[in-house]
């Protein structure tokens, strides 16, 4: 803003090779930094004034972060790595878990499992300064840990009759072991049927 008195021309000079002789001119910088703004005022006498001042050129912040790990089996414990850049910049961390922080570098997180289904979880980290607003956002997967539950129809059965079992596991498993304690074993993840053989008492375990 132009304020001088008794001027009747003037020689502005922006500090980035552009000038203009606006009375009250607008100037757009296309680089960050410091730049010596001058201007001269004359009046119709021909008597000069020189005025100068320095101002500084700030670009908008950039939200950048990165976690690790992004998917494990929960409990998840979570860093964070910010390298957003900006001047004088505040930062808002919202975890997704119902944490939240305004440190530039926070500390890890945890995050814990569904009971039989991923647990998806979103971070946003919004970064501001005097010249804008910026979002980053990246997902953790926390995944439940797989839980070994079966039920065989019943503890007695006949020497080398059928008997049934059921598989009652959660938490997502992808991989089974079934031991039935007399030398056989099996990998099924369905219902299905064992028979034994001799008169005894198997130690059956099941892994996962």
């Amino acid at each position: 803003l132009n304020t001088s008195t008794n001027a009747s021309t003037f020689q502005w000079d922006f500090g980035d090779g552009a000038s203009s002789v606006a009375v009250s001119p607008q100037h757009a910088y296309l680089t960050v930094g410091f730049y010596d703004v001058q201007l001269i005022a004359a009046s119709n006498a021909g008597c000069l004034d020189t005025v100068s001042q320095i101002i500084e050129v700030r670009e908008p912040p950039i939200a950048n972060f990165s976690l690790s790990p992004d998917s494990a089996c929960a409990p998840v414990n979570v860093s964070f790595s910010n390298s957003s850049t900006g001047i004088a910049v505040t930062y808002a961390w919202d975890f997704g878990n119902g944490n939240t922080s305004t440190q530039q570098h926070p500390s890890n997180q945890v995050y814990q499992q569904g009971y039989e289904d991923d647990s998806l979880y979103t971070i946003y980290l919004t970064v501001s300064n005097f010249c804008g607003v910026e979002t980053d956002s990246a997902t953790v997967r926390a995944m439940p840990q797989p839980v070994a539950v079966f039920a065989p129809f019943s503890d007695v059965t006949c020497d080398e009759f059928p008997l049934e079992f059921v598989n009652n596991s959660y938490g997502l498993p992808d991989g089974y072991f079934w031991d039935f304690g007399n030398g056989t074993s099996t990998t099924s993840d369905t219902v299905f049927t064992h028979s034994f053989q001799g008169s005894s008492t198997y130690d059956t375990s099941y892994t996962i």
